[in-house]
């Protein structure tokens, strides 16, 4: 990054937050960007996050998939760093331990942090020369990752013990895994909350998930010896995604049929556009369903799954393959123009797999919690382009894994999980939107989401109870027009009529006043409250002609959370769908 960019950024950053944070903070903030080459401004919740865990304070994170929740832990040490510096002491020791549920995850960790120059190990890794710099506070090192395996190694503990000084923060990356392995294949998961006796007294520990409900985060908080820890949360609400369900065809044991029938758009894509078709991930809950899915893939395909340079155009994903085969599917398929179109894969692909322009997850079969569920669905769309959730259900799957919790002694909650998990895939008359958002959000926050969706951009429910549908691309074309001038393509953006402005203005005063309702009396005002001022307001009046993203909204507004961006995006999009012919 420039230095007029880094100078840039950094205007924005004291800009937009020291009034909120104070300037100790925010020059530590910007520090820590600049050390991490960042050159974007950073969340509101992303700083709230890293603002309670420097005042020493326990954090629960849950953000939605693709919000940002490494930002969190990877500007920690540096912003400890600043803070603990003075003019006669320029500190540079301050570490993360970061604990990582799977090895393919913490290697993918670290390569993207080696990308920034941060430095990182696995602590399982470490040289006693390396321990001692470390320990001196001599090392560059500023995240040290390791398994909830390896914390129960004498060695690891005592390693620990050693740095203990210079450690600010255990950060637990995919907390739901507490919950989801903790309690069945992984018990060492339940001992990470000894990992406070290793350490300097007061030390904070953040828990980091896209998807907890109240229930999840208490028994989470509990496990790990957080309980009244702060909480930073947004709306679970992807409204880019468009939710469907389908029950699974008798195909009288046909499985080429069967397959065919689900399938089948997946095939024509790929016959259509090779390389360039939309990014694909089938999850089944069985090995066998995977290699029988890509069988059918092969045999329906030929000699046209593989590119004109003789890659794989699809490929299988499952737990029994070797590290380096792994690498290499995960590696083809985040690359955005990578030959690799489709993976057919287990659970055991997504966890820290960032890949932003998938377009369409199809689970064949439903998994036995909600959680999962929204976890790997949550793989689609995270560029902020409209996709699709799509799952294929047999039924009879609910029955196998009821028999399997009775065998097993199950929790009572566990079996509650699967009721609800069941309750989304056979429902054929409630929002599928809302009975995510009700089990993760609450039921006020569901409605509220959901009445600022349009129903064909909701789900499958909706779309029947609106009566027709009209497709993301036939919606564009009408949104947008292309006109060409000196050889180079301009988007003209339709404006937006006085009316419908006046409109949006409504609805926003309308959310503001919400706002306002649900805080206490502050001594600071209603603007600082809220952070959505009658500045913004105004901002998105002369800007709402072109959002045609959330990505948009944050690039023309002065926001501080996630939550105003979607809202904003969502009444402006209600808007313009209601007056397809402005007066």
């Amino acid at each position: 990054m420039s230095k007029e960019s880094s100078d840039t950024l950094a205007a924005l950053i004291e800009n937009k937050f020291l009034h909120i944070f104070g300037r100790e903070f925010v020059e530590a903030v910007k520090f820590a960007m600049e050390m991490c080459k960042y050159n974007f401004l950073p969340k509101f919740e992303q700083l709230q996050a890293i603002y309670y865990l420097s005042r020493g304070k326990d954090v629960f994170v849950h953000l939605r998939t693709g919000f940002g929740k490494s930002l969190i832990y990877t500007l920690f040490p540096y912003v400890c760093d600043a803070l603990r510096s003075s003019p006669n002491n320029d500190c540079r020791s301050s570490i993360v331990v970061l604990i990582s549920p799977l090895i393919s995850l913490m290697d993918d960790q670290m390569a993207k942090m080696a990308e920034r120059g941060i430095h990182s190990v696995k602590l399982t890794d470490l040289k006693d020369r390396q321990v001692e710099d470390l320990r001196r506070g001599k090392s560059n090192i500023k995240i040290a990752l390791l398994s909830p395996e390896a914390f129960t190694s004498l060695t690891v503990r005592e390693t620990l013990r050693e740095l203990k000084e210079h450690i600010v923060c255990v950060a637990i990356d995919e907390a739901h895994c507490v919950l989801q392995w903790g309690r069945d294949f992984r018990s060492a998961y339940n001992e990470l909350k000894d990992i406070r006796a290793l350490m300097m007294a007061g030390l904070p520990i953040t828990a980091l998930t896209a998807t907890a409900n109240c229930k999840t985060m208490n028994y989470i908080t509990a496990k790990l010896d957080m309980e009244g820890c702060i909480v930073i949360k947004s709306s679970t609400n992807r409204p880019n995604i468009f939710y469907k369900v389908c029950i699974l065809p008798n195909c009288q044991g046909d499985d080429d049929q069967l397959f065919q029938s689900c399938f089948g758009f997946v095939v024509e894509q790929l016959l259509q556009h090779n390389d360039k078709a939309d990014k694909v991930i089938i999850y089944c809950t069985s090995t066998n369903d995977c290699a029988t899915i890509y069988e059918f893939f092969e045999n329906a395909l030929g000699s046209n799954i593989y590119d004109n340079a003789n890659q794989l155009l699809v490929n299988m994903y499952v737990k029994v393959m070797d590290d380096r085969t792994k690498k290499d599917i995960i590696a083809k398929f985040t690359k955005p123009d990578g030959p690799l179109r489709v993976v057919v894969c287990s659970s055991a692909f997504g966890l820290g797999v960032d890949c932003p322009n998938v377009r369409t997850v199809v689970h064949f079969k439903s998994p036995d919690t909600l959680m999962q569920f929204v976890q790997e669905s949550g793989r689609v769309g995270r560029d902020g382009e409209a996709s699709k959730s799509l799952l294929f259900v047999g039924g009879r799957e609910f029955g196998h894994y009821k028999a399997k919790l009775t065998k097993s002694s199950a929790m009572k909650m566990q079996f509650d999980e699967l009721e609800t998990m069941k309750g989304y895939a056979m429902n054929t008359s409630t929002c599928r939107r809302f009975l995510i958002l009700h089990y993760f959000d609450g039921s006020d926050e569901a409605e509220k989401q959901c009445k600022l969706m349009e129903p064909q951009n909701c789900c499958d429910v909706c779309f029947r109870s609106a009566g027709g549908f009209v497709s993301t691309s036939e919606k564009e074309l009408r949104c947008l027009s292309i006109g060409k001038t000196a050889n180079k393509e301009v988007v003209i953006y339709p404006q937006l009529s006085g009316k419908q402005k006046s409109e949006v203005r409504q609805h926003l005063t309308k959310y503001r006043d919400g706002l306002v309702a649900c805080k206490e009396t502050s001594l600071f005002g209603v603007d600082k409250v809220t952070g959505f001022t009658e500045t913004v307001i105004e901002q998105v009046i002369s800007k709402c002609d072109t959002f045609y993203s959330i990505k948009d909204v944050h690039d023309n507004v002065d926001l501080w959370g996630e939550d105003h961006a979607i809202a904003i995006f969502n009444i402006v999009e209600s808007v313009k769908n209601v007056n397809t012919n402005p007066v």
